[in-house]
């Protein structure tokens, strides 16, 4: 059987994810909590970039524990709201 790492498993699930919000409610907005927190550095910042561009069409709200999105966020001038 197929055995996928934890980091690969998550991206794989926020593929899927993203591919049912576009074919189901492609109007609503995407809200993720955490959904990063697996990938490493790289991959999270080229899921960054990809959630950056699905914002033009559509509102990502994306939660996490974690600085690094955060970083990332203020580095390309889109909102940080701390809790």
């Amino acid at each position: 059987w197929l055995a996928l790492s934890t980091g690969t498993a998550e991206q794989l699930y926020l593929a899927v994810r993203l591919a049912v919000c576009a074919l189901t409610v492609p109007e609503a907005p995407v809200v993720l909590d955490d959904a990063l927190a697996a990938f490493d550095d790289e991959r999270c910042a080229l899921a960054l970039d990809f959630l950056k561009n699905t914002a033009r069409d559509r509102q990502i709200l994306l939660f996490s524990c974690h600085g690094r999105e955060a970083r990332w966020a203020r580095e390309h001038d889109i909102s940080v709201i701390y809790l």
